[in-house]
């Protein structure tokens, strides 16, 4: 929060690049989000909360700072739920896949059922994929509002007010 408020408060300071953003929420995206849904979800849900909280009470506390947020905040935020969805579906597929190999049976041959078994979660498994790289590519678009249209259009809004 001090981190955000102190950005926030340093209008005349050097704005974060494109890419500076974008390497910033997708890491968070694809390690917290989408690999935390390994951690049965909780990782996942838990971040997400966080990012909504935080968003909340800072916008709250400090309404000005919606000028920082509005314009890419919807792709943004947009990207992070996508990105949890995909890390709950590779939960899913986990859970899955231990009750399958639980399940072999002695009578069938092992390789045909793990074949079976890996062909079944592999259409699920490549799912996932493309939902986190519609969420990275969604973070790509909000990374470029951000640096190029939000930062600049409050700080010009924040000197027209003083």
């Amino acid at each position: 929060i001090n981190l955000t408020l102190n950005y926030l408060t340093n209008i005349k300071g050097v704005s974060p690049t494109t890419f500076s953003l974008f390497l910033n929420n997708s890491t968070l995206a694809f390690l917290y989000l989408y690999i935390g849904g390994f951690g049965f979800g909780i990782i996942s849900t838990l971040e997400l909360i966080k990012i909504g909280l935080l968003t909340s009470f800072i916008s709250v506390e400090y309404p000005i700072s919606i000028l920082y947020t509005l314009p890419h905040g919807i792709f943004e935020l947009s990207g992070y739920v996508i990105s949890t969805a995909a890390g709950y579906k590779l939960l899913s597929i986990a859970i899955s896949m231990i009750k399958d190999f639980i399940g072999i049976e002695n009578d069938i041959p092992i390789n045909e059922q793990v074949n079976r078994i890996l062909e079944e979660n592999y259409l699920r498994f490549k799912d996932s994929v493309i939902l986190i790289v519609i969420a990275i590519f969604i973070l790509l678009i909000a990374a470029i509002i951000e640096a190029n249209i939000t930062i600049p259009l409050a700080h010009y809004i924040l000197s027209l007010t003083h």
